[in-house]
């Protein structure tokens, strides 16, 4: 029998197959020791004595464990028994299931999924039934293309499932910088979320869903009462006893947060806790809680893209995209100018030169068109904004300001950009209408603040930017995620945009819809994988709009630029 670790349940216990993810793990092992040292790290063959039970020592040595990392590979999930001639998941004795179904058992034991070369998570139905529950962890991924950074990733994540007080994101952001204005649960509280008004709408059909998306979102009651007590400052076992059947708790949950009139607020928590759930994300649009979607044409929608995945990973990649947009006001000596931008790299956004061209008027001493200027320190950029269709705030978001080195890199637009068709000629490719801003905080990195962020939040992330051009020509769907001024962002769904490229590449021609504030917003195609920066077609701007068709830049071009200007440091290139 293994002794129990002297200094308390905290201990790092990695899970994986030889065959599969030996090189990643031994990889992996020097920044884990280096940062935790030795005695905390459990890694089979190094930390089983010889001649001992394995099965036994394994089951004692996960006592002394506050997280589990299961690396999975390529190959994890089907991987055969050369004697069985079955998957060696399928053995109820393969070691390998055994810990991890035995981590995934104890409600102290932080199992994160750790996806290398390639890996995917599982899915349910794909797993025996005692590993099923871990298909809902958040999976973190190390990529081979930014290892260092997804393994500080890994390491956060690690400090903040462990058992000692974990460090809140805003005394994080100050340690590193103490030129970063702090962000903190009493800037973004729960009571920022408004109680429920008198005409919200709750079915037994509303209850039944939310519940089931609790339940799935926090598959153990330690994962559900964590969020309750950080996010909403409620012990939740005042508010429902503690029972086996989960199911139970959160259908109570449900019931006694109607009843008090803080419906909103348990929904918006739930979110910002579990912002890319697909099924937290269903049920909290239907409340303004999230980015509307065609719900009942979904499936519809999905199987006509041609892709190889289901509705609810969709609806799951929308979230992951949806959180890293965000509103831009620009406050002018002639009004405020709104525009759309999206993160894609912890504190960089990615939008449209013409968006902030009066703030650089103002930095160089010009005038932007029109004679408009603008101070950088007034400039806000706004993430998660949330409103009923009345207008009512449900959710006044995330507000951050622009850092003081705030231009990375920009380059304008073109002449040939205010022509309508047939245009006069093509713009230089040095005129790409793309602005690269830095933020004070680097919000990607930290977890959506409403209330305190619990052990093991989820953090924001950023989009990643493609590192070879997209072919427009060989597909047909185009999606939108823009924000309108004044309003929550809305999407845009076209599955026939009739994508047409300019003769250098430079602007892709489509008719997808958008509304004034669009500049700047992110332009996908049917995986999700950013492919555009939209900057034509927004009636905010004059000279920028034109009924007869809407116009991007292709992102390849822009990656290509920012290359070949060395500014890419921070953004994450794939």
């Amino acid at each position: 029998m293994a002794e129990a670790d002297p200094s308390g349940s905290s201990r790092i216990f990695i899970s994986y197959r030889r065959d599969d993810s030996a090189g990643h793990v031994l990889a992996l092992l020097p920044a884990l020791r280096n940062h935790f040292g030795d005695d905390r790290i459990f890694k089979d063959t190094e930390s089983i004595p010889p001649g001992v039970d394995y099965l036994e020592f394994i089951k004692d040595a996960l006592k002394a464990c506050s997280v589990m990392l299961a690396i999975i590979g390529r190959d994890w999930l089907t991987i055969q028994d050369p004697q069985l001639k079955t998957r060696r998941l399928d053995n109820p004795d393969d070691p390998l299931r055994l810990e991890v179904a035995t981590a995934l058992k104890n409600e102290r034991i932080r199992v994160i999924p750790v996806l290398v070369d390639r890996g995917v998570m599982p899915s349910r139905e794909d797993l025996p039934r005692d590993l099923a529950g871990l298909h809902f962890r958040n999976a973190l991924e190390l990529s081979d293309t930014r290892w260092e950074s997804d393994v500080q990733r890994l390491i956060q994540a690690i400090e903040r499932a462990s058992p000692a007080p974990a460090q809140p994101a805003a005394a994080r952001l100050q340690a590193a910088s103490a030129e970063v204005p702090p962000l903190t649960q009493e800037a973004h509280p729960i009571q920022s979320i408004p109680t429920d008004p008198a005409s919200l709408t709750f079915t037994g059909a509303h209850h039944k869903r939310l519940a089931e998306a609790l339940e799935k979102g926090f598959p153990t009651y330690q994962d559900l009462e964590m969020m309750v007590r950080y996010r909403l400052g409620l012990n939740l076992e005042s508010v429902v006893a503690r029972v086996n059947k989960l199911s139970y708790v959160t259908f109570e949950l449900v019931r006694t947060q109607v009843a008090a009139g803080l419906l909103l607020r348990l929904i918006a928590a739930a979110r910002a806790s579990q912002p890319d759930n697909p099924q937290l994300a269903l049920v909290s649009e239907q409340f303004g809680l999230a980015m509307a979607t065609p719900r009942a044409e979904l499936e519809k929608i999905v199987k006509r893209t041609g892709v190889s995945f289901d509705v609810a990973v969709w609806r799951e990649r929308l979230a992951r995209c949806e959180k890293c947009v965000c509103r831009i006001a620009v406050p002018t000596s002639a009004g405020t100018a709104h525009g759309s931008g999206f993160l894609v790299g912890p504190d960089l956004v990615l939008t449209n030169h013409h968006v902030i061209a009066p703030v650089l008027a103002h930095r160089e001493s010009e005038h932007a068109p029109a004679g408009m200027t603008a101070d950088p320190s007034k400039v806000t950029v706004r993430f998660d904004y949330k409103a009923l269709d009345d207008g009512t705030t449900i959710h006044p978001g995330l507000e951050v300001a622009l850092a003081a080195d705030w231009l990375v890199d920009a380059s304008p637009h073109s002449r040939f950009d205010l022509q309508g068709l047939p245009k006069e000629g093509v713009p230089d490719p040095e005129e790409l209408d793309y602005a690269l801003i830095r933020l004070t905080t680097p919000v990607g990195e930290l977890p959506l603040l409403l209330g305190e962020a619990e052990p093991g939040a989820k953090d924001r992330g950023w989009i990643e930017l493609p590192s070879k051009p997209w072919p427009f020509r060989d597909h047909k769907s185009l999606f939108i995620i823009q924000h309108p001024r004044g309003a929550p962002m809305k999407l845009a769904l076209d599955l026939d945009a009739k994508m047409e490229v300019n003769a250098n590449g430079t602007r892709v021609l489509y008719r997808t819809a958008t509304e004034g504030g669009s500049s700047g917003s992110p332009c996908f195609n049917q995986f999700w994988e950013v492919v555009a920066l939209h900057h034509a077609g927004d009636p905010s701007y004059e000279g920028f709009y034109n009924p007869a068709f809407n116009e991007g830049i292709p992102i390849g071009k822009i990656v290509e630029r920012l290359r070949a200007r060395d500014v890419t440091a921070g953004l994450t290139i794939v």
